[in-house]
């Protein structure tokens, strides 16, 4: 049998007014490529034939998420609603590592049957850098 794994928390916005830390119990590193495809059309008079190829084009662009699960103090709830309804880019740390970031979800759990005095949390952010000026 292995030892578990630990994995480094997260703290989100990092040296600024609402700065908390999440308790991480997973994250996922998400890589999206922008790609375009084209399938060209075919007329009535090739249908009988094998189909198309499509066209790939690779736009040389990547995306990069952490889909990020754990929990937060009770405390902290307004701290984090207020991060993800100020808008704009904030700073995430982990695994020694800060970096610019936005969410574009965020989930607060509130359950009965857990009678801890922490909230369960579900965020994804996107990492990258504000295109509008602070």
């Amino acid at each position: 049998m292995t030892d578990a794994k630990t994995i480094a928390n997260i703290i989100l916005d990092e040296g600024g007014d609402n700065e908390l830390t999440i308790y991480t119990t997973s994250v996922n590193r998400i890589h999206a490529k922008l790609l375009q495809s084209e399938t060209v059309p075919s007329n009535t008079s090739n249908w009988g034939s094998e189909p198309e190829t499509t066209m790939i084009l690779d736009l040389q662009r990547v995306e990069m998420k952490l889909a990020i699960n754990g929990w937060i103090d009770a405390d902290d709830e307004t701290k984090l609603i207020n991060i993800f309804k100020h808008g704009g880019v904030f700073n995430l740390l982990w695994n020694g590592t800060t970096e610019t970031v936005n969410s574009d979800q965020m989930s607060i759990l509130d359950n009965q049957l857990d009678e801890s005095p922490q909230k369960q949390v579900t965020m994804s952010v996107i990492i990258g850098e504000n295109m509008i000026g602070e």
